[in-house]
This record gives structure tokens, sequence and C-alpha cells, in this order.
């Protein structure tokens, strides 16, 4: 009688040991899917959030699609498979601007915060694009902060900046010195392309005043 005890109680605990927790449940590209959710109409591929991306950018192996925008942070992904691979977190700073220089290894971005819903701060940071280390910062005022134009010079030294206050400038990224400023008419949505050469610029001031110069 002892034994047929013991051999139901083993037959239990082996029926109880097949037992296994369900796997995560994932969408049709592998990713996985909120808590209780069964399935996903479309991705998540390439998604992001905010009210949208202020610029787009690839890293040089031309792998890698890098995207700065309203969700306060840089997002990289899979340039084949949209994937989100990382991101960097900018914390406070409401992103109006993004430069990527030549080398792929630096990132600008410019933009405003409110610390504290007091009074307003506007900054341009250099981050390294592996670590998101804040290397050098340019502080602004925020009212020209709310939309900008980055661009490194070829040898990564130099940084220039154009924003919504219409100002020009060309910074030493190492010392942080101001070595150029120059003034045009404050607009919305300014916009500044730099030649592959670093030798020339050219500006478009925005769609009140409509002015275009190299």
């Amino acid at each position: 009688m002892s034994c047929i005890l013991f051999m139901a109680g083993m037959l239990l605990a082996g029926s109880m040991a097949i037992a296994e927790p369900e796997p995560p449940r994932v969408d049709r590209y592998g990713d996985p899917l909120p808590l209780g959710a069964v399935a996903r109409l479309g991705t998540v591929r390439f998604r992001h959030g905010g009210y949208g991306l202020k610029a787009l950018s690839f890293l040089p192996d031309g792998k890698t699609l890098v995207g700065a925008g309203e969700e306060r942070s840089i997002i990289f992904w899979d340039a084949e498979t949209g994937l989100r691979l990382r991101e960097i977190n900018t914390g406070e700073l409401n992103i109006r601007g993004f430069g990527l220089s030549r080398d792929g290894k630096r990132i600008a971005v410019s933009g405003f915060w409110y610390p504290g819903g007091g009074a307003g701060k506007g900054a341009i940071r250099i981050l390294e694009t592996a670590t998101g280390k804040v290397l050098q910062s340019f502080a602004r005022e925020p009212r020209g902060m709310d939309s900008g134009s980055l661009a490194f010079t070829p040898d990564g030294k130099l940084l220039l900046s154009y924003a919504a206050d219409g100002i020009l400038r060309v910074e030493e990224i190492s010392s942080g010195a101001e070595i150029l400023q120059h003034r045009f008419a404050a607009d919305n949505g300014p916009f500044m392309a730099m030649s592959s050469d670093g030798e020339r610029v050219a500006v478009i001031t925005g769609p009140n005043t409509r002015k275009l110069y190299v």
C-alpha cells in the first residue's frame, strides 16, 4: 500500500513539474506585446513618440538611422529592419535642432526647457554618440531655440548654429569660444546647409521673410 502511495506521489509531482510558464507573446515581427495583449495591428518598427522628429541622419556605416525629436531622446534604428537599437535620453531638453559630425562620433542637439516651471533656459549640447556623454554645452536664450539648424565642420572642430533668433554662430567645440557671429532676420523655421568641403554655408531665414543667402 505504501509503495502505491509513493508511486502516486511521484506521478503527481511529475505532472506538476511539467507545467511551464507561457512564453511572452510577440507580434509578427518578433517584438514583444504588452502584458495581456494577444495581437498588434501594425508594428513598433521605426516608431517614435512626441509630435514628430526634427531631423534624421545615417551613421557613416549606412546601417544605422539616427533621429531626434520631441520624444526628448535621440533614437537609433536598424536602417534595414526598423528595429530600435538604443536611445539617448536628453532629459529636460526639448529638442529643436540636430546635427551629426562627419565621422558620426558626436551629435549636436539644441532646444529649451523650463526648470521647475520657472524662467526658460536654452542650450546647445554636444554629445558622444557611443555613450551619450555631454562633451560641451553652449548656453542660449530660450526664445531663439524653438527651431534651429546645426552643422559640424568636416574636421569636427567647429560647430555652426542657426536659430529662430536669426543669429548664425561659429563656435569652437573644444574651448567653447565663439569665433564668428552674423545676424539675419529672425523667423520661424530657419535652416542652414554646409558644403561638403566646409567652405560655404547656405542660409534660409524662414517662411515669413523668405530670404536665401550663401
